[in-house]
């Protein structure tokens, strides 16, 4: 309804704010589980965007892969420092436009530098998470 109405919506808006440049619809993104990532290839203590490799080497082996944002670590950045010392590999969260491309994942898994990923959906839990969900499921 409201992109009816958008160029008047977007000189309102540029009237409040000059550095609104466009108006889109709301996108629905869903997130995935990748699990086995290599920490010696992809976790760098010191280094924030360290997961930008990552993204680059999935779009890189599946370009129809649209991922509007780079992956993250599903464990918190002191357990992962922990996990590093002991294990090789830990799970990643990817975040994807299309539900198609979920399913296609979560059914196939991604090959990455030679090793097979497997995925399942990702679903929040916790008091924050959307309609009290309390685990993850899979696809």
């Amino acid at each position: 309804m409201a992109l009816n109405y958008k160029e008047q919506l977007l000189q309102a808006a540029h009237k409040v704010d000059d550095s609104i440049v466009g108006i889109q619809e709301n996108e629905t993104w869903t997130r995935v589980k990748l699990h086995g990532v290599s920490l010696a290839r992809y976790y760098q203590t010191e280094q924030e965007g360290d997961l930008k490799n990552l993204s680059d080497d999935i779009k890189n082996a599946y370009p129809e892969i649209d991922m509007p944002m780079n992956p993250m670590w599903l464990l918190r950045a002191e357990k992962l420092v922990e996990r590093s010392r002991t294990v090789a590999h830990s799970s990643v969260v990817i975040t994807l436009r299309n539900e198609k491309g979920v399913e296609w994942i979560c059914r196939r898994g991604l090959w990455i530098y030679g090793k097979h990923h497997t995925a399942d959906r990702f679903l929040p839990a916790g008091p924050d998470a959307q309609g009290g969900q309390l685990h993850a499921e899979g696809c």
